[in-house]
């Protein structure tokens, strides 16, 4: 059974900023990400001039604090309403996080932090493209307890030539901005969102559900006869009784029952949460 799942590229955005830590060497991504917004812009919406100036933000940082300081910027500004699409502009180290032109480093964790404070006040509404080497380090071993710091997350997994950052996010850009999806096809950048997220989690149990005889065969210890058999002999075990149990277990054992649950806890409340649990629940 294959499912289909409407997924996006991309949350909804109405605020842009570009974190720009480059520090003056080689090619200046950040203010070629903002020249190519302020062109599309215009291009699509030429009435939207003033959007330009009040809408995209592009930002130089040196160090620690002045990072700090724009990342706080953006979370004062989000609110159910506002939702942020943020460009990171700078140099990874894979161990150690994005690199400051102080020497200083902001560590995958720190990132993480500030991504999550920022998507929180969002309510569960933003977009970072990560443009710099190493940079899917930051969700390479996602907590699979919670959501996504950010729900879509672009980056690198390698070291990466500054030419081609550049080309990945000018064609990133107008994919985004013209058509709302994002064809990874030719492009070193990848994108990692909550669908790959949670897909780790609801797949197991829809499989099980879906094709219950061919995953007995591998888990025959997770089938449905076997869960029954151990649950009756504990409970009978430990209260003498197993009345009604067989009416508890078959509603426990709804996939219908037990796929929102997981969905809430490690997406955020959006409009997609709800879409993917409707579409999930309608096709088992």
């Amino acid at each position: 059974m294959k499912l289909k799942i409407s997924r996006c590229a991309a949350s909804p955005a109405n605020r842009i900023y570009i974190l720009d830590v480059l520090g003056g060497e080689g090619l200046q991504t950040g203010r070629g990400n903002y020249e190519k917004l302020r062109d599309e812009v215009t291009a699509l919406m030429p009435d939207q001039v003033v959007f330009m100036s009040e809408k995209i933000f592009h930002k130089c940082c040196s160090d620690l604090d002045e990072v700090k300081e724009f990342f706080s910027s953006i979370k004062d500004e989000c609110n159910a309403s506002t939702f942020p699409l943020i460009f990171i502009d700078g140099h990874g180290d894979k161990l150690h996080g994005l690199v400051l032109p102080s020497g200083e480093y902001l560590d995958w964790n720190s990132l993480n932090s500030h991504l999550a404070e920022i998507t929180l006040k969002a309510g569960g509404q933003s977009t970072v493209i990560a443009s710099f080497c190493f940079s899917m380090t930051a969700v390479a071993r996602p907590s699979y307890e919670q959501p996504l710091p950010s729900p879509f997350y672009y980056g690198y997994s390698d070291e990466i030539a500054a030419g081609v950052i550049r080309q990945d996010c000018s064609k990133l850009i107008e994919e985004l901005l013209r058509c709302g999806i994002f064809d990874q096809a030719g492009k070193s950048i990848k994108l990692y969102s909550e669908y790959d997220h949670v897909t780790f989690l609801f797949a197991p149990l829809v499989a099980k559900f879906t094709h219950y005889q061919d995953f007995s065969e591998f888990h025959p210890y997770l089938s449905k006869n076997k869960l029954r058999t151990l649950l009756y002999a504990e409970i009978g075990a430990k209260f003498g009784t197993t009345k009604g149990l067989n009416e508890v277990l078959k509603k426990a054992l709804d996939p219908k029952v037990l796929l929102a649950p997981i969905l809430e806890k490690v997406m955020h409340n959006t409009e997609r949460r709800s879409r993917l649990i409707d579409e999930l629940i309608s096709q088992i």
